[in-house]
């Protein structure tokens, strides 16, 4: 059953036209011409989930599936203006168990396989895209792909998978990822991993994805920090990388991954999005 909540909504305000005038359409061709994603408090947003698929990130994947509905949801409800939203996954390495012609670091998931993995073809989806858009079943769709098992490698690249996603000079993975990112959108990056990155020229193709504009650029990263209540186990490590990197944006968040459920990093991260909107 499609989840009936601020995007269900919005799905069915599209779907009517919304009541537009020709005055309202020319005035958001001007918006989209203009590339201002925070014009008016926000009308499209993008999410990006970096999503570590290492031997110990099966309950937080469960986590982040549960928590990251609601999460897109909330952020939908409080930003009246939301007209569309995309979601895409990635994995922190190349991820063999995507389709074969999109398997390199950064494509987005399709299709998930290993163990602890949905074992399912997840897309393409309800629009035909790579990425999901209000239109989808999102409780059903993020549960498919956010579900990318536990068999990727122990060396992490969720830096570098941020790149490799957003830079459209790196034409393999564009093509997977076509459509995906939109320059007049707020660009959400949602980064989950438990060990540190390597470091990488992320901060600086986000960037340039903005067109300069880190405004409208949010950064949330779940992660081991210093405030850490669990203990580290295996490979685990503090993110120091990662926090440096998330705190050179205005709208960047750091959280531990340690909370047993990710609705109240979620909801920190709601208000982080609200202030970069203007809303």
């Amino acid at each position: 059953m499609r989840r009936c909540g601020a995007l269900a909504v919005l799905a069915c305000s599209l779907a009517l036209g919304c009541g537009r005038t020709p005055i309202d359409v020319f005035e958001a061709d001007i918006r989209d011409e203009a590339f201002d994603p925070i014009v008016d408090g926000c009308n499209k947003v993008d999410f990006l989930l970096v999503v570590d698929n290492s031997s110990s990130m099966g309950d937080n994947q469960a986590k982040l599936a549960l928590g990251v509905v609601d999460f897109i949801d909330g952020v939908a409800g409080v930003l009246q203006t939301v007209d569309s939203v995309h979601i895409g996954v990635i994995t922190t390495d190349g991820y063999d168990h995507n389709d074969p012609e999109c398997d390199q670091l950064g494509s987005l998931v399709t299709q998930t396989g290993g163990h602890g993995s949905s074992h399912q073809v997840c897309g393409p989806f309800a629009d035909g895209h790579r990425f999901m858009t209000e239109n989808d079943d999102l409780e059903e769709a993020l549960e498919c792909t956010v579900a990318v098992g536990t068999t990727g490698s122990t060396s992490e690249r969720p830096l570098s998978a941020i790149r490799s996603a957003v830079d459209p000079s790196l034409d393999s993975v564009a093509r997977c990822n076509e459509g995906f990112i939109r320059p007049d959108a707020l660009l959400v990056v949602v980064v989950m991993t438990d060990e540190d990155a390597q470091p990488s020229p992320a901060y600086d193709t986000l960037l340039e994805a903005k067109g300069g504009n880190d405004e409208a650029i949010v950064v949330l990263t779940i992660a081991h920090t210093e405030d850490d209540t669990c203990s580290r186990s295996g490979h685990a490590t503090q993110a120091d990388v990662l926090t440096s990197f998330t705190r050179r944006f205005p709208h960047g968040i750091v959280e531990s991954i340690c909370a047993p459920s990710f609705d109240g990093v979620f909801e920190r991260a709601t208000d982080i999005v609200q202030n970069a909107c203007g809303a």
